[in-house]
């Protein structure tokens, strides 16, 4: 974003100091026409000249340090809308310039005629920002909404050509824009790119992102623009999971709340507790739209459960404004490095979500350790412990290459034992949440002073998740807290054998993942050991659990 303003600024200085030395040489009147028409032909051309520019719309390597990638994506900026704004910044001088020439020689007519021209320009500016993506991308799409002003560039290109020349000119224009719509088809332009061996089977397009669902040999999956996947049906299982376990560790959760509902799999789990209320908050309504129709069979059709209620809204924005209480409130799976997402890992919205949580009231955050640095998930927890003192971590998976975890805290500081309290749904399928050991197996540990150390908490005063995240996301500059790294830490500071058990199950996918074969049969014995038989030894392999699982007979 600041790339792309950085270019739409400096297009404006240059389009005036264009203006200013084009005015000294040709008539004002056609250098406007000449400028409207070739902004408008610049904008039909824009969609498949950003598509070649991107080889089909495919993202910008991230293995490039981060200020390279910062480059890459200015000069990617550069090269694709300055043809575009430049000309486009050349036309209100230009009318300032007109204006001035055919106003009477006084102060008052040209300050008038001024005035006029702010005004109009100041009235065009906001009525576009509000109808182009309230009216134009839904009703046209993204390539169609811009194609359709292009058009209306050439067509007020038409308007300042004296009488004589504008037969000419006009269908000079007119003929420009057939032949770009024709050979370039600007609207015809794929708006997103299609994954290999997956066909698009919707799309909706908005102001607030291009929601697409792709059908390919996983099943569906739900994505939002071009890069960021939220769920498909392979996941399901998992998904459920993040919203079982906070459930379980409330003796009786009935009003629920899901900041993030995705494909909605995560709040599905919430039908089996017999809950009262759900409150989903997802931020992209059409997210909600494409999960209601499309992935009705993995989120069992929550969405049209009679206690769900769907909240189109930012999530930090609600828990700030809502005087609602909840027994449990559920964060999604956020991306650290996405604009925006910073803030809802920050101490000040954990304060904002334990001030909307009843009495014993849990809160769980989930965390992707794949996107995340040892030091940037110590940052967040530590900001998860200034609110909740007394925070508990759980795993999500047994993964070992891209696990996730979560940061409970309750009201009742100091307060809730995850192995006395916490509950199972023997009528699910999934082990981890349906027998009475698999929710402590999930327990990694209390998130205590000594063990997150000392050093900065993410806060709204000092962010620093964001840039952070975003810096090893493009460059890969360091390794996430996965692997080996993650079950050393974890192991430190297991106590139980419940909780070693599943430790160590993490543990054995990690050192496979690794390649340390023999360290990972031992780990994996060991914790069949540890963790009931019905668990590990004698039930069958378990897809969200340690890879090494097929080789146990060995």
């Amino acid at each position: 974003f600041g790339a792309v303003l950085v270019v739409a600024l400096a297009c404006v200085g240059l389009g005036a100091l264009f203006t200013f030395s084009l005015s000294r040489r040709a008539r004002p009147q056609l250098a406007l026409g000449v400028a409207l028409a070739v902004t408008g032909g610049a904008f039909l051309v824009f969609p498949a000249a950003f598509s070649a520019a991107t080889g089909g719309l495919t993202s910008l390597a991230v293995e490039a340090p981060w200020p390279a990638y910062l480059v890459a994506f200015a000069v990617l900026a550069l090269a694709t809308t300055a043809p575009v704004l430049l000309p486009a910044a050349c036309v209100f001088p230009l009318l300032l310039v007109a204006a001035a020439e055919h106003a009477p020689r006084d102060g008052r007519s040209l300050a008038a005629a001024t005035a006029r021209l702010l005004v109009w320009n100041a009235l065009g500016a906001l009525l576009g920002a509000v109808l182009a993506p309230a009216l134009l991308i839904p009703a046209l799409g993204l390539w169609g909404a811009i194609a359709f002003v292009g058009a209306s560039y050439l067509l007020g290109s038409l308007r300042p050509i004296s009488r004589a020349t504008a037969p000419r000119f006009g269908a000079y224009a007119i003929v420009l824009g057939v032949l770009i719509a024709v050979v370039v088809r600007p609207g015809a332009q794929p708006a997103l790119r299609t994954p290999r061996g997956e066909r698009l089977v919707h799309l909706e397009e908005s102001a607030a992102g291009l929601v697409a669902v792709f059908d390919g040999v996983d099943g569906l999956k739900l994505q939002l623009d071009n890069h960021y996947l939220l769920g498909g049906a392979r996941d399901r299982v998992r998904q459920e999971r993040q919203g079982h376990l906070p459930l379980l560790l409330h003796p009786h959760p009935k009003r629920v709340l899901f900041l993030g509902s995705a494909t909605g799999s995560s709040a599905s789990a919430a039908l089996a507790h017999g809950v009262e209320s759900i409150t989903l908050v997802e931020i992209v309504p059409g997210v909600a739209r494409a999960a209601r129709a499309w992935f009705r069979s993995e989120n069992h059709g929550v969405y049209d459960d009679p206690r769900t209620r769907g909240i189109a809204d930012d999530a930090r924005s609600f828990l700030r404004a809502s005087p609602e209480k909840f027994d449990v409130i559920v964060g999604d799976l956020f991306v650290p490095w996405q604009s925006g997402s910073g803030s809802l890992f920050s101490a000040e919205h954990f304060a904002n979500a334990r001030a909307r949580l009843a009495e014993g009231g849990v809160f769980c955050q989930w965390l992707p350790l794949y996107q995340l640095t040892r030091e940037e998930f110590l940052l967040v927890a530590r900001a998860f412990a200034r609110t909740f003192p007394a925070a508990d971590v759980f795993r999500g998976d047994f993964y070992g290459t891209h696990p996730i975890v979560a940061l409970c805290g309750s009201t009742r500081d100091g307060a809730f034992d995850p192995w006395r309290e916490s509950r199972w749904l023997p009528q699910l399928t999934d082990r981890w949440v349906a027998h009475a050991g698999g929710p402590t197996s999930l327990y990694v540990g209390r998130a205590s002073a000594a063990w997150l150390g000392e050093g900065a908490a993410e806060t709204d005063a000092a962010p620093q998740l964001e840039l952070s995240a975003a810096r090893a996301h493009s460059g890969r500059l360091r390794a996430p807290f996965v692997g080996v790294s993650w079950a050393e830490f974890s192991l430190s500071i297991a106590a139980a054998e419940a909780a070693r058990g599943g430790l160590l199950l993490q543990a054995a996918s990690a050192l496979y993942a690794a390649g340390r074969l023999e360290e990972a049969k031992v780990a994996f014995s060991s914790a069949a050991q540890l963790l009931p038989p019905d668990l590990v030894r004698d039930a069958a392999p378990d897809p969200s659990a340690a890879e090494l699982w097929h080789t146990r007979s060995d």
